[in-house]
């Protein structure tokens, strides 16, 4: 019997702050809105796909429901996923469900493995791409969205990716252009972050007026964006403002100590989420129901619907055991 719910998933659908700590702010915002086509977009609106085998379709609709449902998909599961990838190789529902588990399990290495599996497409030389950034090849990474980009200048997604493997690799000089470009297209939590980099970059320069806009946009985006909220205190501290320099160092340190404390929950959390992944295993259908109840006690309304998600999925078990009594 599989786990109640994906740790990772979980990491998604709770309190996202903490989140962010947990497993890093790229593992959420690197792919940008290509990832989130794949995350959010239903099977229905996706691009019709190569026709495969009846069997190997059904099994693909059940690796979705459970994707969907932020159940946990086995790596024996994931292995048959991959097999019938390498035997439909132009199937992108397939490819599709396999990458989503691989991202579901973190394994960007396997991922990038896998891709490299399958016969080549722009869209999978991206995602590709992707894979090895969060697996910090910058190098390699590179290296691919290069030449893409010069055959579709165009494509900001692509830059975005870019700018940032740049920057890690150390050539910040070189990623600017780039993220400067993909800038106007990003969203959310890319705003923030292409902003902090570019920002951070003029800030080294000397650039203060530079830093200062970019930091200034990141926290219009989100004003308790930490870095940005420490590089004004310093840009204010040298250009003689005392008094603004004080408020966002009184700001940074508020949202510091915020952080730690979302970091105990979070801590508390994952305890919590293993105990009852461990009843949910055992069919301790009755611990399992106290245990949400508890749960509940200290969750935000965003992390009560997950939790009474997780509980209709408990009372199933627990009827179909009574009925199979």
């Amino acid at each position: 019997m599989g786990c109640i719910v994906s740790f990772s998933s979980l990491y998604m659908s709770f309190s996202r702050p903490a989140a962010l700590m947990a497993v890093g702010l790229w593992g959420f915002v690197i792919a940008g809105c290509a990832r989130d086509e794949i995350a959010e977009k239903p099977r229905a609106e996706r691009a019709p796909t190569v026709k495969i085998d009846q069997k190997s379709a059904k099994f693909i609709s059940q690796i979705w429901q459970k994707l969907n449902a932020n159940q946990t998909v086995s790596r024996d599961e994931l292995k048959r996923l991959v097999a019938i990838s390498k035997k439909h190789p132009h199937s992108d529902d397939a490819f599709l469900a396999a990458l989503k588990v691989y991202e579901s399990h973190l394994d960007y290495g396997g991922l990038a493995y896998f891709i490299r599996e399958l016969p080549p497409t722009d869209e999978r030389v991206d995602w590709l791409a992707y894979a090895l950034i969060q697996d910090h090849q910058y190098a390699v990474a590179i290296a691919l969205l290069s030449p893409l980009i010069e055959k579709n200048p165009e494509n900001l997604l692509r830059r975005w990716r870019l700018g940032y493997a740049l920057t890690f690799d150390g050539r910040a000089n070189e990623a600017v252009p780039h993220i400067e470009k993909a800038l106007p297209s990003l969203e959310g939590e890319e705003v923030v972050e292409a902003n902090n980099l570019l920002g951070t970059h003029y800030l080294e320069q000397g650039n203060l007026a530079a830093a200062k806009k970019h930091f200034e946009a990141a926290l219009s985006r989100d004003p308790t964006a930490l870095q940005a909220l420490q590089a004004m205190a310093a840009i204010c501290e040298r250009q003689g403002e005392a008094t603004k320099a004080q408020a966002y160092l009184e700001k940074s340190v508020e949202v510091r100590n915020q952080r730690s404390q979302e970091k105990v929950k979070l801590e508390r959390l994952n305890r919590q989420l293993a105990r009852l992944n461990q009843l949910f295993e055992k069919a301790e259908w009755d611990a399992c129901e106290k245990l949400i109840a508890e749960m509940k006690q200290a969750a935000s309304a965003e992390e009560i619907a997950h939790l009474e998600r997780m509980n209709a999925m408990v009372q199933t078990r627990k009827r179909g055991g009574q009925n199979s009594k």
